[in-house]
């Protein structure tokens, strides 16, 4: 069901509790409040969870169960196993490439398991990594698995272990045509299998590494870039701000990220996806917070000077409107003056009118009473008018409405009604010049 519009004056009856009718959002306000909330923490949000979702995509089952297979710790765990690449990213250029050459030969062997059993063989694995001279049970007959760039791996293992068979890689064919002892996979290449393993390690480390710095960047320069199609910026301006809010945004997110991670570790979380996601929320967090601080630091540094003059164009509105509010309830005294005339004139009807006349004049003066008194406090703190509000320019517009309210026109107050409206544009106009909201 529709919600109902707040009522203007006009229905708005005359009584001590409608004085206290709470004041509604103005549509500029909802429309700030939406593009604020929606606007950054989607595109802060959105970049993250595209950025998480890569990753995840990336990550190869079957490489995984090979390298699960050959280690100890338990790698099924998604955190675990991140934890498990950074660690082996984090080698020396010659022990890192020892366990890729390693890491690779059992992701092999779940690859050539998964195409043998595709055509229907019956296969299993041994009950540990380290069975001497076989790694697959095929219908019940020990295979060895070599997926190498040269066929001299197969050969040492034939004159090792004459009676176990081959299982090589398509690449490794030409060089054992006609040997029974050998088996190649045509699906099973070297190269693909060094890249899966390499793929699925990188996509492991980058779950816990997540672009904080391209996202913050990103969504800055785009920010950047659209205040500059638009005209409401200046180059030099939105550089600045653009850099000041990816360094802002970076620190945010990483900020973020570790408190959630440690919040999560202190309520006992130790693996799963949960450690994964959980510091991807808080990153976005994080950027959406700093963008929050960098906004409230920008208004009180950047737009110093322009704030003031509407904040004083503000108090000016404030002051010759609430005169007119005096003025009218001047005239209401003297009509409640002259209704007492009717005193002097007997019979019933008399008497009736003047009581409801009386009424009536003391409901509206207590009425313009309440908003004069608002009136005059905004003269001498603009924000009181509505504590809830951050924005001068929201000030402005509840000032404006409050106002009209109280039966204020245009005319009456159209001096500073004009300068008000020209500071505000001047404010917002400040923001937009560095990227502010």
């Amino acid at each position: 069901m529709a919600s109902q519009a707040p009522p203007s004056l006009r229905s708005l009856p005359l009584d001590p509790a409608s004085l206290h009718h709470p004041l509604e959002p103005t549509p500029d306000r909802a429309s700030y409040v939406s593009k604020l909330l929606l606007g950054d923490l989607a595109g802060y949000g959105g970049l993250t969870a595209a950025d998480l979702l890569y990753d995840a995509f990336r990550l190869d089952p079957t490489a995984i169960a090979g390298i699960d297979f050959v280690r100890s710790e338990d790698l099924s765990d998604i955190f675990r196993f991140s934890k498990f690449a950074c660690d082996i990213q984090a080698m020396a250029p010659a022990k890192f490439a020892g366990n890729i050459a390693q890491l690779k030969g059992y992701v092999a062997e779940r690859a050539a398991a998964a195409a043998l059993m595709a055509e229907g063989a019956d296969v299993s694995f041994p009950g540990t990594a380290t069975e001497p001279g076989w790694d697959l049970l095929v219908n019940g007959d020990r295979f060895q698995v070599k997926c190498l760039g040269s066929p001299r791996g197969v050969y040492e293992h034939i004159d090792r272990y004459p009676d176990i068979p081959v299982i090589t890689n398509c690449e490794l064919a030409p060089f054992f045509n006609g040997d029974v002892r050998v088996m190649p996979i045509t699906s099973l290449s070297n190269g693909q299998v060094e890249a899966t393993t390499r793929s699925t390690l990188n996509a492991g480390t980058d779950l816990l590494d997540l672009q904080i710095p391209l996202i913050a960047s990103g969504v800055a320069a785009a920010r950047a870039g659209l205040a500059l199609l638009r005209q409401e910026s200046d180059p030099a301006s939105a550089i600045g701000a653009a850099a000041a809010q990816a360094m802002g945004g970076t620190l945010g997110g990483k900020a973020g990220s570790v408190v959630t991670a440690a919040g999560l570790g202190l309520l006992g979380v130790t693996g799963g996806w949960l450690l994964i996601i959980g510091p991807a929320i808080g990153s976005a967090a994080g950027m959406w917070g700093s963008r929050l601080a960098l906004n409230a630091l920008g208004r009180t540094v950047l737009c110093r000077s322009s704030a003031s003059a509407l904040d004083g164009e503000m108090r000016a509105f404030a002051a010759a409107a609430a005169e007119v509010v005096q003025r009218m309830l001047d005239t209401s005294s003297r009509h409640l003056a002259a209704i007492e005339t009717l005193r002097s004139h007997s019979g019933t009807f008399a008497t009736a009118l003047h009581v409801d006349w009386r009424s009536r004049v003391e409901r509206e003066i207590e009425h313009r009473t309440h908003f004069r008194h608002r009136l005059r406090a905004a003269a001498a703190a603009p924000g009181s008018i509505d504590p809830s509000l951050s924005d001068p320019r929201e000030v402005a517009a509840r000032l404006m409405w409050t106002a009209a309210r109280a039966g204020v026109l245009p005319v009456n107050v159209g001096r500073q009604l004009q300068a008000l409206h020209g500071s505000a544009k001047a404010y917002g106009s400040a923001l937009q010049r560095w990227l502010l909201r």
